[in-house]
This record gives structure tokens, sequence and C-alpha cells, in this order.
């Protein structure tokens, strides 16, 4: 059996500053439903990716809200799924086991993320409580200073320099600016195992850097005959 994407949707980046998580969750849910072809009630399950809409959006419990969607989710298995950065990739990988154990026919994932309405401190402390908290988060390593030192670690295992491409393909304009975000990342490592990383802060303003967006897939069995399902 091949499972493949009947249909999916795409929010606008950014702020967003006048849609809710609620919001974008029901406009990406449409969206993949309408361009799936498919009625809502064929849907057998819903998975929702998210990394922390606890503290971003003081809401657990996220997945449930995929029924106001459409009336006929009702009552539909609904589950979130959290792995970081990798959140909608688990959502999708949940969903997809679904359709292949043969639990589910048609399934809808959403990957939503709304980062935009704490101030500078929060949203540090809300991407750090995916570090190990006890010997990092909770002594002052931000998420963007882990990655500055993995970043750093690498290019030092593998002998690549500021001046070099690095070990990250870029493209176009976006090469320039992803070194620089990556430079100054290895800066502010830099300057913490220095001072020591309890007293290190971010420079930046990370709620001008973050922002809210939300994708929805329907998924299913690709059926020769149709029923719903697009090939193209």
């Amino acid at each position: 059996m091949s499972v493949g994407i009947l249909g999916s949707y795409s929010s606008r980046f950014g702020k967003l500053e006048n849609s809710t998580i609620y919001d974008l969750i029901v406009e990406a849910g449409r969206g993949a439903i309408a361009d799936a072809g498919i009625a809502a009630k064929e849907i057998d399950a819903i998975w929702i990716g998210n990394f922390n809409s606890g503290s971003f959006n003081n809401q657990e419990h996220l997945a449930s809200w995929a029924v106001e969607i459409d009336p006929a989710l009702l009552y539909k298995p609904c589950a979130k799924e959290e792995a970081a950065c990798a959140s909608g990739s688990a959502a999708v990988r949940a969903a997809r086991l679904a359709i292949g154990s043969g639990e589910a026919r048609f399934v809808l994932v959403i990957g939503v993320e709304k980062m935009t309405a704490l101030d500078r401190d929060g949203v540090t402390h809300a991407l750090a409580m995916a570090s190990y908290w006890p010997e990092e988060g909770s002594k002052g390593m931000t998420f963007p200073g882990m990655f500055g030192m993995w970043s750093q670690a690498y290019r030092e295992h593998y002998g690549y320099s500021d001046d070099s491409d690095g070990p990250v393909a870029s493209h176009g304009a976006c090469q320039e600016p992803r070194q620089r975000d990556t430079q100054r990342a290895c800066a502010y490592v830099h300057e913490a195992e220095q001072s020591g990383i309890r007293s290190a802060r971010v420079r930046e303003e990370p709620s001008d850097r973050t922002s809210s967006q939300t994708h929805g897939l329907l998924s299913g069995q690709r059926w020769s005959g149709g029923h719903g399902a697009r090939t193209d």
C-alpha cells in the first residue's frame, strides 16, 4: 500500500497579529480539505504538530480544537505531536503509520505555531524549554546559542571556516543572511563562554524574528480508481 498527499494548504508567514492559533488551525484544516476534494466526514483522524502552545498561547490539549474545522470531525480521534522543531514531521509520520497499518484511510495533519504574543524574555524562555533544562536552559543557554555551539563544533570537526561555504547548502540571496545568522550565534556562544553562561543574554529581540504560520496536509491511500484521491 502506498500513502500519498491528497491536498495541502499553507497560511501566510508573518506575525499575523490578528490571527490566533485557533484561527490558524481552522484556516489550514479547511484549506487542506478543500484542496483534497473530499468531504470532512471521510477523515478518520487528525494530528496537530506543535512545539509549545502551552507557553506561547496558554493552551495545552490543542488537538481537540480541530473539531472546529468542520462539524463532521466531531468525535474523530485528535492528537498532538511534539518534537521541538520536528513537531510537524512527527505528526506527518504518525498519520502515515496510521494509514499504513489500516487504522485510517484519510487523515488530516496540521502543523501550527503562533510565537508572537510573548516579549523577548518570554520567547527566549519558551524556546529554551526544548533544551535539557537542568544543565542548559536553567543556566542561561538559549536555543540560538545551542545551534551556534552545534554549528561551531561541526565546522571545527570538518574543517570549515567562516570564509568557506559551510556545511549547509544555500541558494541565491538566502546564503549571505544565513551565514550572518550563524556567525552571530557563534559570537553569542563565545561571549557566553567568556563571561559565564549564567550571565549570558540574547542581544537581539527574538519576537522580531519569530513568526506564525500553519500548514495543513490531507493524506490517504493512493488508489488507481480515485475515491477523491488526487495523484497530480
